[in-house]
């Protein structure tokens, strides 16, 4: 993430930033509203998802509390923080 950073800083003449979130412990849509305070008064025209687990073991043994984690960090997050950041995006 670090190298793609400085690419994107030594590409272009834009801001850049890298903000940590744990996905992992967001379950509802008011949970995102933390992480898109962030952002307030920043011009943000991309934003890119960087998130995502999986289980380790056979497929047999994992169970469906695990199963409920793993589609929520890597499905459910993005639309989350899409839909959150969405008004901000649309009104640069």
């Amino acid at each position: 993430m670090e190298n793609a950073i400085t690419e994107i800083k030594e590409a272009a003449i834009v801001k850049t930033m890298k903000i940590s979130f744990d996905f992992g412990t967001a379950y509802e849509l008011s949970d995102y509203k933390e992480l898109v305070q962030k952002f307030e008064g920043l011009d943000v025209g991309m934003l890119i998802l960087n998130a995502g687990i999986m289980s380790r073991g056979e497929w047999k043994n994992i169970d469906g509390n695990e199963l409920d984690r793993t589609l929520h960090v890597n499905a459910v997050h993005p639309m989350y923080l899409m839909k959150t950041m969405l008004p901000m995006m649309l009104s640069r």
